[in-house]
């Protein structure tokens, strides 16, 4: 199965670690979280230029949604400390 078809892919972690910089950073949340909303919108696109990695298809909606989740959680997290 191609990477981005499931639920968590090696992609999810990098979303926990924006979700816990933009909340250690400080990032209000509504920029923190539309702008991980507007990077799922444009993640294909980013990845396919930009990664290495050829085993990747479409994202699934629940990746997208999982992704989201992670960084929102963390972003939450980080923001409680």
């Amino acid at each position: 199965m191609k990477t981005n078809q499931t639920p968590a892919d090696r992609y999810t972690i990098a979303h926990v670690g924006g979700g816990l910089l933009a909340g250690f950073g400080g990032v209000a949340p509504f920029p923190a979280l539309f702008g991980a909303i507007l990077f799922e919108l444009a993640e294909d696109e980013i990845i396919r230029r930009f990664t290495p990695f050829q085993d990747r298809g479409v994202e699934a909606k629940d990746n997208a949604l999982l992704d989201l989740a992670a960084f929102s959680i963390a972003y939450f997290v980080a923001r409680a400390r």
